[in-house]
């Protein structure tokens, strides 16, 4: 990640705090700028052509720099007048880069295309409408004005939906623009910017992640939007307390930072159920709705919680950015990147179907190289999936003329196996799941190969032994080139209740496994 873009979070976030600390409020706008200039240049990462896309963000920084400028002059800032400089600008820019397209996170979007242009014009006349909603209802009912809040909150949805509908989280960033464009001309209710900030964040932090999808029946999800749910009200309220009020507030962002910590840690120190980067996102969303839904109304203790709110975004991007990384455990990426490379893939991430090459040429016997060697297994259910390796297995095969009557014998010691952290490998070695103790080694061993209605694909028909149990075992293998190399790959399942281990449907009782082997 680029250190610059880091230094510029963490000089925002510094600011934020001084502001809302000093309640320099007049500040914020400048402050809201140079976010959204941070912002920028964080998601133009997904930008297929980076040249195209520097002008095309430094050309939008350009125009809310002028609506920053413009906006300073009072007489802009009537009711209906104050929408049009906004909409005159993005007009231009619009004009100015009318036949250009881009793709953006593997979808292209054209700006000539109304579902482009016109997300700008939605943030920038979000706040009016829902002052005119307010209006007829306060009218009409006698609401509060505090109403305002619960109208911004739908229309932001709203926002979210045809922007992430038309260019993904760009698209939202696009919305963002026009609500901050316009909010240079008024006072007030600029908090809900950094809900939209947060949101257009979700599919950068998916895409870095190798995030496809997220599902809200996964517990760990649903669990992250609570948790960023309580950062967004509790950062707000820690603001509020008046004894001991700089404790507070170091404890307070201490205990915040902990809990999106944990989001990403829990996955990798303890189990994939409980966190990993799904968690965080859903995290990210939470702190996103209570941020919009909050009650911000101005009292002379608070005045404004818009520099509160961003301090706060600004560590979850942080923690977003840098700790993931750090988390990244080398093995097993390492064995990923390894089995990856067996299926190419296209440009858009699709495998390339390659033929199977002929196992004939291999007749006679062979030895497993245990140096270059894997098994690659994973367990789970979406969401909380379990995966693990096995190195460093020996084993031969004996390749005969006929090949149905060749014959295999693999042989796995159970301490080679890791679940890639080390609490939770040091569990699986006890009774209560492979004993290792008792039953040291797990064996695969058979005299029969079947082809398959692919060609030169084989099933291998053996006996697997694992705890002292012995069952009938398929397992597909076929051949592919890798230089001068001896290379076999396949795959398999195993039911690990076949063979004594308990019932476990949260865990997972099918092991699906694929393996290459390299042969001497």
């Amino acid at each position: 990640m680029n250190g610059f873009v880091i230094f510029s979070f963490i000089s925002l976030g510094i600011v934020a705090f001084v502001i809302q600390k000093k309640r320099r409020f007049n500040q914020i706008d400048v402050q809201h700028l140079l976010f959204f200039a941070a912002l920028s240049e964080l998601l133009k990462s997904g930008f297929e052509d980076l040249n195209r896309a520097n002008v095309w963000s430094y050309s939008l920084i350009a125009l809310l720099a002028v609506n920053f400028l413009v906006g300073r002059w009072s007489k802009l800032r009537k009711p209906i007048l104050r929408l049009l400089p906004p909409i005159l600008s993005f007009g231009v820019l619009v004009a100015l880069f009318w036949s250009d397209s881009f793709v953006y996170m593997g979808e292209n979007f054209n700006v000539s295309d109304k579902a482009t242009w016109v997300l700008p014009i939605i943030g920038v006349v979000m706040f009016e409408f829902a002052l005119l909603k307010m209006s007829f209802l306060k009218r009409f009912f006698g609401m509060k004005e505090s109403s305002i809040n619960v109208l911004l909150t739908f229309l932001v949805g709203v926002a979210i939906v045809i922007g992430a509908f038309n260019a993904q989280g760009y698209g939202v960033f696009l919305v963002s623009a026009g609500f901050l464009a316009a909010s240079f001309y008024r006072e007030g209710n600029k908090h809900v910017l950094h809900s939209l900030f947060a949101v257009a964040l979700v599919w950068m932090f998916a895409d870095q992640n190798s995030i496809e999808l997220i599902d809200l029946r996964f517990p760990k999800v649903m669990g992250g939007l609570f948790v960023g749910a309580f950062v967004g009200a509790f950062i707000q309220h820690i603001w509020t307390v008046k004894k001991r009020p700089n404790l507070a507030l170091l404890m307070g962002y201490f205990v915040a930072a902990l809990f999106f910590l944990g989001l990403l840690a829990f996955k990798s120190l303890i189990n994939a159920s409980f966190g990993g980067m799904e968690a965080f996102l859903g995290g990210l969303v939470g702190y996103a709705l209570a941020n919009a839904v909050l009650d911000y109304e101005k009292s002379d203790e608070t005045q404004s919680h818009a520099p509160t709110m961003m301090s706060g975004l600004v560590m979850i991007i942080l923690i977003g950015l840098i700790v993931p990384p750090l988390l990244v455990n080398e093995e097993e990426k390492a064995i990923e990147e390894t089995l990856d490379a067996i299926t190419p893939k296209n440009e858009e991430g699709k495998e390339i179907e390659v033929p199977f090459l002929p196992l004939e040429v291999f007749v006679g016997s062979h030895t497993i190289d245990p140096s270059t060697s894997i098994i690659s297994f994973k367990l789970g259910s979406s969401g909380s999936v379990t995966k693990g390796a096995i190195k460093e297995f020996t084993g031969s095969f004996n390749f005969a003329e006929d090949l149905t009557n060749s014959t295999f014998d693999v042989k796995m010691e159970v301490l080679k196996l890791t679940t890639f952290i080390g609490m939770r490998d040091e569990s699986i070695m006890s009774a209560e799941y492979f004993n290792q103790a008792k039953f040291p080694s797990m064996r695969f061993k058979g005299s029969k190969m079947t082809a398959t209605e692919k060609e030169n694909e084989y099933e291998m028909i053996g006996t697997f032994e694992m705890l002292g149990v012995q069952k009938e075992q398929k397992v597909l293998i076929h051949r592919i080139e890798e230089g001068t190399k001896k290379v076999l790959v396949g795959n398999g399942e195993i039911d690990r209740r076949r063979f004594g281990m308990s019932d476990d449907p949260r865990e997972g009782n099918n092991v699906s496994f694929e393996f290459k082997v390299e042969l001497k």
